[in-house]
């Protein structure tokens, strides 16, 4: 079974540094080693990563983005781990909420012009939690 307490500690190195997206990469990976404690092959990785989430997280936290309503956590799996890890970085309609207090969970879908989703860096130490579960 993987042991995600390196990726934690990677993760948040990364993060005191001010590596934002390779922080939250990395904790993202880091709940995914977790959850295969739980949700174990021959379930895939992302559906692993859901349910897990799912079981520590008993609110459902929904945002719409990109005209689909989605769960918090296929916005983490899909939109980050799989755009930072198959195309090399965020994209340009995802970016971290800036001037929140470190701790708040929030997610905004920012409507015209920009159509841009918000997520406030509190999300990065909820990770980290879920992976230490």
């Amino acid at each position: 079974m993987p042991d995600p307490q390196a990726r934690i500690d990677d993760a948040l190195l990364l993060w005191r540094e001010g590596h934002r997206e390779g922080a939250f990469l990395l904790a993202i990976v880091a709940v995914a080693a977790r959850a295969r404690q739980d949700f174990p092959k021959p379930m895939g990785e992302g559906e692993s990563f859901r349910r897990f989430v799912e079981s520590q997280f008993r609110m459902r936290w929904s945002v719409e983005y990109r005209g689909k309503q989605m769960p918090v956590e296929d916005i983490f799996y899909k939109w980050f781990r799989c755009e930072i890890v198959h195309k090399g970085g965020l994209p340009v309609d995802l970016k971290f909420m800036d001037n929140v207090a470190p701790d708040e969970l929030s997610v905004r879908a920012g409507g015209a012009p920009e159509y841009v989703l918000l997520v406030s860096p509190g999300w990065f130490h909820q990770l980290i939690e879920w992976a230490q579960a």
